[in-house]
């Protein structure tokens, strides 16, 4: 093997090795709230590029990273890469399907539970 093919190898594995970092550091610069709104986790998308390597991060950038950036520049009208949304605790609200009823919010979804709503009316 002559010399031209080692540098060819050694460019081949830098950049191979770039990319994968990259990859990792971009999977790492985004909030887990958008991730969790693009329904995909933040930790488990890390630790598989780590341990698989540069097709993970493939993976990641082609499929996950583009629904990640749309929900992260979208949410409240506009990109607020930084700052995450204000998402109400968990509590009883007024039931948004307008059933008269409250429903549990659990910090992530609307609950299926319903209790008659028992605050006073003014």
């Amino acid at each position: 093997m002559g010399p031209g093919w080692v540098i060819v190898i050694g460019l081949t594995a830098v950049g191979t090795a770039a990319f994968w970092i990259w990859g990792i550091v971009d999977t790492a610069s985004h909030p887990e709230w958008a991730f969790r709104r693009a329904g995909q986790n933040k930790a488990f998308w890390i630790v598989l590029e780590v341990a698989l390597g540069w097709f993970c991060t493939l993976l990641y950038l082609l499929s996950v990273r583009p629904r990640v950036l749309h929900q992260q520049l979208s949410w409240a009208g506009g990109p607020t890469p930084y700052a995450p949304p204000a998402v109400p605790e968990p509590a009883w609200f007024p039931d948004p399907q307008g059933t008269g009823m409250m429903r549990y919010w659990d910090g992530t979804v609307w609950t299926q539970y319903l209790r008659p709503d028992d605050r006073p009316a003014w």
